[in-house]
């Protein structure tokens, strides 16, 4: 039930987001996208299956169409945002799903996107192992996290353990921690470095 009421104050939370004028127009993960779309560049081709989790207006998705890329997928748990996707984005395929229950088969995707969304999932075990579900063998998980010193980490995680986030944040993850978790899950590879100064992208292997 926590863990409901969790999902549901981001819900509203990004569908408020969408509705607003602006939108989705938050600077820090749009500084990251460029990292994220030069390794998808260097791993795959224009055919490849990505699946951006925790999509939000499709930018990532946007750019990648726009280069050519055709076999593209968003999901967001915010219905705000698909609906607001699928007006900017009609030819990518947006859907409403919870990535701890994603609708999609078994080794479906040769890459999935996570971007600035990890750290407001209740059960992050379980969201990394629906990742590497979704992924085919030797698919590769881009997600990417807010980056900080320890002790700033430490202070962040104690406010959201002692009061409720607005936009549902619930916690933020070292690099070490995100790798622990992608071996968990069974990725057979995972490696995480910072790209900016706010952020760092783990790359996970199947």
């Amino acid at each position: 039930m926590q863990n409901n009421r969790i999902k549901e104050k981001s819900r509203n939370y990004f569908n408020e987001l969408a509705q607003a004028e602006n939108g989705y127009d938050i600077p820090e993960p749009k500084k990251c996208y460029p990292y994220i779309i030069d390794v998808i560049e260097k791993i795959g081709d224009r055919k490849s299956k990505i699946l951006d989790i925790g999509c939000g207006e499709g930018d990532v998705l946007l750019q990648l169409s726009e280069m050519g890329y055709t076999s593209l997928y968003g999901v967001d748990l915010s219905d705000e945002a698909v609906k607001r996707a699928k007006e900017l984005n009609p030819k990518i395929n947006f859907t409403v799903g919870d990535v701890e229950q994603l609708p999609f088969d078994d080794e479906e995707f040769d890459v999935i996107v996570c971007s600035h969304s990890f750290h407001h999932y209740p059960d992050p075990a379980l969201a990394m192992s629906e990742m590497y579900r979704a992924l085919q063998r030797n698919g590769r998980l881009l997600l990417v996290e807010n980056d900080t010193f320890f002790l700033r980490r430490i202070c962040i995680n104690i406010s959201l353990m002692l009061r409720h986030h607005p936009a549902g944040d619930i916690r933020w993850y070292s690099r070490n921690k995100l790798c622990r978790l992608a071996e968990k899950a069974g990725f057979s590879y995972a490696h995480c470095e910072t790209i900016t100064n706010r952020s760092a992208m783990l790359e996970a292997v199947r």
